[in-house]
């Protein structure tokens, strides 16, 4: 971050806790250098940039005058997202809307898959809100500014973040998801009283994110439960995949062929996303003679609508719950402020696959 902009954030943290008064002067271009060890051309930069936020008046002469505050004006909230053409959903706006009712309005930030743009364009307008939604990338491109954002709040110099559905692994900071873990665990183990025992583990291999990392720890706990080796029946698919349907179809099909040549084949899958899971019901669609794999899989969003959602175990996460909820967290942070992250976890819903229990049925070389 630029020096001048930690300036402008600290004075802007000033003015808002009510250090300075309306009307109040500044220091001088002078003192602000002495005071923050800087050039006085970058305390020029930051005075600059504090007059065209609106919150001070430079007057030729005179100097920099705290201006008078608009308390009228609706306060922003930013929302930033990946893909904004992925996510969110209207339900998750819904949410974020209804936990702010009216007192807010929402700035909705599109990364369009660049990380750097995403977290430039935030540093941008981060003085003009008072508060962030985020839901990061958590491919290591953005922590160490997440972490950057997050110790400005704590200095007292920032605002507040609340991560939505997922965190970088090693960042601190409030989180509101589903109960990950919980919730995978709950459909595990309706496989296993279906009498399976080997169960594979399909998921794009952001294992960065902590969302990914509960439902893999789950699938681990209950392996170990059942005193099978997971590693064998763990596949990680890269994620430039979920992009090019063909070239996943293609290899979910080899992995298929792959897993069904081992000793112990699976009978049952268990898929973190439903891109997964839709695209082995594909190869299936392809290849009739393939055993019917027991699957279960998050519903995620957006949420792919299934043709045959019978076939499926679905996890369906509370998506306007975790809006409401973040955004309800995040009004509080933005009066409160504190040190002290929450993790809150709103619960999935799970809904078994309706048609008979399917007997446990290995896949075979023969069937492929």
């Amino acid at each position: 971050m630029a020096v001048w902009q930690d300036i402008v954030n600290t004075l802007i943290a000033e003015i808002r806790n009510g250090g300075m008064k309306e009307g109040e002067r500044l220091p001088s271009e002078e003192l602000i250098a002495q005071r923050f060890g800087v050039s006085r051309q970058t305390a020029h930069r930051a005075l600059q940039e504090l007059s065209r936020t609106g919150l001070i008046i430079r007057k030729r002469r005179w100097g920099s005058f705290v201006a008078a505050q608009n308390t009228s004006e609706t306060p922003l909230i930013a929302v930033v997202f990946d893909y904004a053409s992925d996510f969110p959903q209207g339900e998750m706006l819904r949410g974020i809307q209804a936990g702010i009712a009216n007192e807010f309005h929402v700035l909705l930030i599109d990364a369009a898959g660049d990380p750097t743009s995403g977290l430039d364009r935030l540093k941008e307008i981060r003085s003009s809100v008072g508060g962030i939604l985020a839901y990061p990338f958590c491919d290591g491109t953005d922590d160490s500014a997440y972490d950057e954002l997050i110790q400005s709040y704590q200095d007292g110099t920032g605002v507040p973040i609340v991560f939505i559905d997922r965190r970088p692994i090693g960042v601190q900071g409030d989180l509101v998801s589903s109960n990950n873990y919980a919730a995978t665990r709950q459909a595990l183990e309706h496989l296993v009283a279906q009498g399976h025992r080997r169960i594979a583990f399909f998921s794009g291999d952001n294992t960065n994110t902590s969302t990914i990392q509960e439902r893999h720890q789950a699938h681990l706990d209950i392996c170990e439960e059942l005193g099978v080796d997971p590693e064998p029946l763990t596949r990680w698919f890269p994620k430039i995949l979920e992009n090019h349907p063909d070239r996943l179809t293609v290899t979910v099909r080899d992995t298929l062929f792959g897993l069904a040549h081992m000793p112990d084949a699976p009978t049952a899958l268990f898929c973190t996303q439903d891109i997964y899971s839709a695209t082995v019901m594909d190869v299936h669609d392809q290849i009739p003679s393939l055993p019917n794999l027991a699957i279960s899989s998050f519903n995620d969003w957006p949420a792919n609508v299934f043709r045959q959602a019978v076939r499926i175990d679905r996890i369906i996460q509370p998506t306007f719950e975790i809006g409401r909820q973040a955004s309800e967290l995040l009004v509080q942070r933005m009066t409160e402020r504190t040190s002290a992250f929450v993790e809150v976890r709103p619960g999935c819903r799970f809904e078994p696959a309706s048609t008979v229990s399917l007997k446990p049925t290995a896949l075979s070389p023969e069937s492929l």
